[in-house]
């Protein structure tokens, strides 16, 4: 599931590439994480979608603040069932 799940993070119009950030996974199960370097701005964060899934807290604008972390938990459902 995570060689091809990834966060993409796109300028404040939500419409011009910024970065594409890979999600990396813990152990055998279905969890992972990520994290990403951006300078200070306003981003729109989304996944790319593969077939039916979906994130229903995606897309996000989030403002980037200089030495502040943002934290964005991120629940995928494939429709896998």
């Amino acid at each position: 599931m995570f060689n091809s799940r990834y966060l993409i993070i796109y300028d404040e119009s939500g419409e011009n590439l910024v970065r594409e950030v890979y999600f990396t996974q813990i152990g055998q199960g279905a969890t992972g994480y990520y994290t990403a370097q951006i300078a200070p701005g306003t981003y729109v964060i989304d996944i790319n979608h593969l077939g039916i899934d979906r994130a229903d807290n995606l897309p996000v604008t989030i403002t980037v603040i200089a030495d502040e972390t943002v934290t964005i938990d991120v629940d995928i459902d494939t429709g896998i069932r």
